[in-house]
């Protein structure tokens, strides 16, 4: 039975052991002891003490025991096996019982089994074996001509299906049935574009392409040529190296904005700026080709006019300092210049104190001087109220070339302070980018084509046709005083309204005389009014004075001085500044708005200065008392729609009157193709335009052309 089948998956589980005792002087028990998997039986272990044991297997089972009768002296071994080979799944029950004239043991197996038919002689099952040719070195289409496996194919002789008989009545040919979608084929039943359309050639990957075996004959390599070649040095020898990574910044180019990349310890340039509620932050970033201008106001303490702060020279840039002049590029070093002034303009009385002091414009103070120090200053130094190597004014000047730095100018003023305790010193910062082409004219631009919101608004004056963009619009920008004697002024940046100023500071005596007074407010007004025109576009064409720019509608009335007088009172002061900028969205550009400035209007409003102490008539000549009054700018923008112009009428083209590089009559007919006629346009515009009617002409030039030959035509044949 052993050698007719084996076992494939033999799980006999012994589930339950039960001992049934009838006496107390002798007792059986059967314990499993092991499992066949590969000859089909199993053993059990009975343990007890006995001189005639029978054991057998309840049921209709096709398992046996093979030692039915058996003697135990302590153990014994009972086996089972298979009567009959398995041919199909066998799961059953077996319950195996052995017992004496005293006591009986039985035990409890499940069996499940599958048969192993890949060895098992008499279970052949019927198959099929298909063996497959290597086609690295065997022909596997010896027959091309055969079509279908296991079928004789008509006419194709070499097919190993067909019989003799067959064969004989064939017509034999050598390739498969002639493809109507080859280009050899012979059918004349294609296509006349059949010749574009064909196969021209197989190439199949599913068989695969192979070198042809070498058939002749090989050089072989005698024992001693081996031993010779094998004790030969290489001359090419392979050896490893260890490479050492290093990961460096990729070199990027500046773009308007980007922070300067500095060695410091935070990698970016930083200087002080004023927010926009005019205080002092230390450490804003310098932004690329972004000027700035601030002023700081501090009271002169020992805290402050200490190493590290404000007051210190090597807080800002030293000549030891490394600048990038392309991130992850070149360095340079800045050029350092210290001037020594002194305190004049600087310190000025603290806006604490209780007794304030006059204060008006910057030209109250006399502007003071300063030359280059003959040593490098040290850090500051404060002693009884004197702070010395104070830094007063620090100017950055960076010189810039496409995208990367090129030079940087440093100059540091410093000064030896002699306050009171009432003084605070009022620093100035500055950091200007300039082109280091000096010969290139430089334009500013706030968009393309139009104006970028947050942009600085672009407005000039006019000579003659000569733009001058020196003189601009302004408006007051206060810093940490508040007076007017530290005010900056800046551009009105596009679709933003605003409202900024700055304050003086009048005693009794300034209302002595009226007339003065208001010239004196007047004419620092008009010096941030000073532009006569503003640019359309955020790229404006500086010698498009008629189509780029507009001019200003200025409302600014001049002085009207009144003859009553009051103590302590002047009317008419122009104290209030309104100017108002009309825009309109006139495109866009992937989606992004084109804005364009469509007017602009300055004008201001005259309020009346009056000193509290007046109401009760209790000013008096050469009162030193002091008080404020507000000087504003406001700049307030207005979104219309563009105003579309209906179309001429014929009598109105007919009109010579109506040229006037419009294209609207039929002297101007060609206008649109020409340059000069979309120099009102936005940039992107212009070229769209221009596109589109030079396409439009040449599809009329075209018909023209084709319509005059076919006239020839017609007459030659009437002819």
């Amino acid at each position: 039975m052993d050698g007719l089948f084996t076992i494939s998956k033999l799980i006999i589980l012994l589930l339950i052991t039960k001992l049934d005792f009838t006496t107390c002087q002798s007792s059986l028990q059967l314990i499993p002891s092991s499992f066949e998997t590969n000859v089909g039986h199993f053993s059990l272990v009975l343990q007890g003490t006995s001189s005639n044991v029978a054991c057998s297997i309840s049921g209709d089972s096709n398992w046996v025991i093979t030692t039915p009768t058996l003697t135990v002296a302590s153990s014994a071994t009972v086996n089972a096996e298979l009567r009959s080979p398995v041919t199909s799944r066998l799961v059953e029950n077996i319950v195996v019982s052995c017992n004496d004239s005293s006591s009986t043991a039985t035990s409890n197996v499940a069996v499940d089994i599958s048969p192993d038919v890949t060895t098992n002689a008499t279970l052949l099952l019927a198959s099929t074996v298909t063996i497959f040719n290597n086609p690295a070195f065997q022909d596997i289409a010896p027959c091309t001509c055969k079509q279908e496996a296991n079928q004789c194919t008509i006419n194709c002789c070499c097919d190993p299906s067909c019989s003799a008989d067959q064969i004989s009545t064939f017509q034999c040919v050598s390739t498969t049935l002639d493809d109507p979608n080859l280009c050899s084929t012979t059918s004349t039943n294609v296509p006349d574009y059949h010749q574009f359309t064909c196969i021209q050639f197989h190439n199949s990957p599913l068989l695969g392409l192979y070198f042809t075996n070498f058939t002749g004959s090989l050089n072989t390599v005698s024992t001693t040529t081996f031993d010779t070649r094998a004790a030969t040095p290489a001359t090419n020898t392979f050896s490893f190296k260890q490479t050492t990574r290093v990961l460096t910044t990729p070199i990027t180019p500046y773009t308007n904005g980007d922070r300067i990349q500095t060695q410091t310890p935070n990698g970016f340039l930083t200087f002080p700026q004023n927010s926009l509620s005019g205080q002092c932050v230390q450490t804003a970033y310098v932004r690329y080709q972004n000027d700035s201008s601030a002023v700081c106001v501090s009271r002169v303490t020992s805290a402050t006019c200490a190493a590290g702060t404000l007051y210190d020279v090597n807080y800002y840039l030293k000549s030891s300092s490394i600048i990038a002049a392309t991130p992850g590029g070149s360095q340079i070093a800045p050029n350092i210049t210290y001037m020594c002034g002194n305190q004049t303009n600087y310190i000025k009385i603290s806006t604490a104190s209780s007794t304030p002091s006059r204060s008006f414009f910057d030209a109250s103070n006399p502007v003071s001087s300063a030359t280059p120090c003959t040593n490098t200053p040290g850090t500051p130094i404060f002693s009884d109220g004197v702070c010395d190597n104070a830094v007063v004014d620090v100017s950055y000047i960076i010189t810039w070339n496409s995208s990367s730095i090129t030079q940087v100018l440093v100059t540091i003023t410093v000064a030896n302070l002699v306050t009171s305790a009432n003084d605070v010193l009022s620093q100035k910062f500055e950091t200007k980018f300039e082109h280091s082409s000096s010969a290139e004219t430089i334009t500013q631009r706030s968009g393309n084509p139009g104006y970028n919101i947050g942009h600085p608004v672009i407005s000039a004056s006019v000579f003659g046709n000569n733009i001058n963009q020196t003189q601009t619009l302004l408006v007051w920008s206060a810093t940490n005083d508040g007076l007017c004697s530290s005010s900056l002024s800046s551009p009105p940046l596009f679709r933003k309204d605003s409202l900024t100023g700055c304050l003086v500071r009048l005693s009794y005596l300034d209302f002595k005389n009226c007339s003065v007074l208001q010239s004196e407010i007047e004419a620092q007004q008009r010096s941030l009014l000073s532009a006569s025109y503003v640019s359309r576009f955020g790229n404006p064409n500086t010698t498009a004075l008629n189509t780029d720019w507009i001019q200003i509608i200025d409302n600014l009335d001049f002085m009207n001085v009144s003859s009553e007088t009051v103590p302590g009172q002047c009317v008419s002061i122009p104290a209030h500044v309104i100017i108002e900028f009309m825009m309109s969205q006139t495109g866009t550009i992937g989606g992004a708005p084109i804005f364009e400035v469509v007017g602009s209007r300055i004008s201001w409003s005259r309020v009346t200065w009056q000193m509290s102490c007046s109401v009760n008539q209790a000013c008096q000549t050469g009162t030193s008392l002091v008080e404020n009054f507000e000087i504003t700018s406001s700049v307030t923008f207005t979104e219309v729609n563009r105003v579309q112009s209906s179309p001429l009428t014929l009598s109105q083209l007919d009109d010579s009157a109506s040229c006037t590089k419009d294209a609207t009559c039929w002297g101007e007919v060609l206008l649109p193709l020409t340059p000069q006629f979309y120099l009102a346009f936005p940039t992107t515009t212009a070229m769209n335009a221009r596109e589109e009617n030079i396409a439009w002409a040449l599809v009329v030039i075209f018909f023209s052309v084709g319509a005059a030959l076919l006239s020839f035509s017609s007459i030659r044949i009437t002819k």
